[in-house]
């Protein structure tokens, strides 16, 4: 009885071999009908633990293996590197592609000189109460300036209302002003407005 370690332990390192042979084996058998391609054109090669890289004839394929019996922990028993390799299933990997990132936004128009119009004049009609006791009546000009993004970036109040609190509170209803982005640069445009008497 004393013989069986020795013989296990011979018999153990020629098994693994013989187990990654036949997994390559398998590996192969399974590349010929993948690619299409004769055994001896197949160059194969381990990317993982069992996965492997078959090329041939202007083609590559990845394919995995397993035991099918691993689940059930019978290759822990003694005698399954004699075996092991002759349990090997393979089977193609079919690796999703990537899918290609796409940035969607709205798309950029012009800017529309009407709608900028109409959404200032709201704004210039709102104003007309920023009278304040003794301050400047009457009518003024502003310069407004559009970012692309469509939101108001700036705004000066000419003469008379420059420095005053009427020309402060235009200031304000103005820079409330937004409209949708457009393409190009930034624009600006002039804009009547009147302080109620």
């Amino acid at each position: 009885m004393s013989f069986r370690p020795a013989l296990i332990l011979v018999l153990l390192p020629v098994a693994l071999t013989t187990a990654c042979a036949t997994q390559k084996t398998a590996v192969r058998n399974l590349a010929e009908r993948e690619l299409a391609c004769p055994g001896d054109a197949i160059e194969i090669s381990k990317d993982e633990p069992r996965v492997y890289s078959a090329s041939g004839c202007g083609m590559t394929v990845r394919i995995a293996c397993h035991d099918p019996h691993e689940s059930t922990g019978a290759q822990w028993g003694w005698s399954d590197p004699l075996t092991a390799g002759n349990r090997a299933e393979c089977e193609k990997i079919l690796d999703r592609p990537q899918q290609p990132v796409t940035v969607t936004s709205a798309p950029l128009f012009a800017f529309d000189r009407d709608l900028a119009a109409k959404l200032l004049s709201s704004a210039t009609e709102r104003a007309k109460s920023c009278g304040a006791p003794n301050g400047p009546r009457g009518k003024g000009t502003a310069r407004v300036t559009f970012a692309t993004n469509g939101s108001v970036s700036a705004v000066e109040i000419e003469a008379p209302f420059e420095n005053s609190e009427e020309g402060r509170c235009v200031k304000r209803e103005l820079e409330r002003v937004s409209m949708p982005g457009f393409s190009g640069t930034p624009v600006t445009v002039k804009k009547a407005f009147e302080i109620a008497p």
